[in-house]
């Protein structure tokens, strides 16, 4: 399966972080050391995800104490084995832990602050999250099988060109959620607008 492929060039990856940004480049560097072995695509959107997390903003509200922990979630199948423990685990932001819950359903929404949508939900995942009512939450998007974004509205999409990881950010999809991104975040995207309804 497509998730389960190591890509056969991490120097390409390595290249990729260098382009992005130092924290994303140390999360890659220290899980390779860590493994001795290619960097997978898993690997890289793990590190991806917890860049998005540092270089968004949340609504007055979405915390209850300032030292609650940014809850990540997964909703839908887990790709990502141990590498998004490893790229979160031992980091904080803004003073706030990093902890990962893995999601039964949409209803298990209430708590998250970044919420990972697995290609698995990709069907029916849209309609899902607007009957949550839930906002305030960084929603990020997998690709599917070809690489092409999943196409249910969610703030941030993970995009493969060729073996390159690349992502898309929904500026209406932001708004809505009530979620500001870093303009350093934004340079490094490619910034989209949500389709009429």
């Amino acid at each position: 399966m497509w998730h389960e492929r190591q890509f056969r060039r991490p120097r390409r990856m390595l290249r990729l972080a260098l382009t992005a940004c130092p924290a994303l480049l140390a999360c890659l560097a220290m899980a390779a050391e860590q493994r001795a072995e290619p960097i997978g695509e898993y690997q890289v959107k793990a590190a991806f995800l917890f860049n998005f997390i540092r270089f968004a903003e949340w609504p007055a509200g979405s915390f209850r104490t300032p030292n609650e922990p940014i809850a990540v979630c997964i909703l839908g199948s887990d790709p990502f084995g141990p590498a998004l423990n490893n790229a979160v685990g031992l980091h904080n932001i803004g003073g706030r832990p990093l902890v990962v819950r893995h999601l039964n359903g949409v209803k298990e929404i209430g708590g998250c602050h970044a919420l990972f949508i697995s290609s698995s939900e990709a069907r029916h995942a849209g309609s899902l999250i607007s009957k949550a009512g839930e906002t305030g939450v960084l929603t990020v998007g997998d690709s599917d099988a070809s690489g092409t974004p999943i196409p249910y509205g969610t703030v941030v999409s993970f995009v493969l060109e060729g073996d390159k990881v690349r992502f898309e950010i929904d500026m209406d999809a932001a708004e809505r959620e009530k979620i500001r991104i870093s303009s350093r975040l934004l340079s490094l995207a490619r910034v989209v607008k949500s389709p009429p309804k």
